[in-house]
């Protein structure tokens, strides 16, 4: 399951979960990078950079089985790039 949100400053929130439960009733978990990276794609956004952020341990909040990628309107300046000579 995938919920998009609008934040501020033309973010998108894409907030990613697996709709299956386990043996032991339980959510599944486990999302890959390839997976959300293929979701962040399949929703519109290939074009665009997003982050996954890690927080500070005083601010996490981790109340469900849910990972988030916060898309962004512009490029990220720091990020490794496919070299255009390849």
């Amino acid at each position: 399951m995938v919920q998009l949100y609008a934040e501020p400053n033309d973010i998108v929130r894409l907030s990613v979960c697996r709709t299956c439960l386990g043996n032991d009733g339980h959510w599944i978990d486990g999302i890959s990078w390839e997976e959300l990276q293929d979701i962040k794609d399949g929703v519109g956004y290939g074009s665009n950079d997003a982050i996954e952020v890690y927080p500070r341990i005083g601010d996490v909040v981790n109340v469900a089985n849910m990972r988030h990628l916060w898309v962004l309107p512009s490029e990220l300046d720091f990020i490794w790039r496919r070299s255009s000579t390849t």
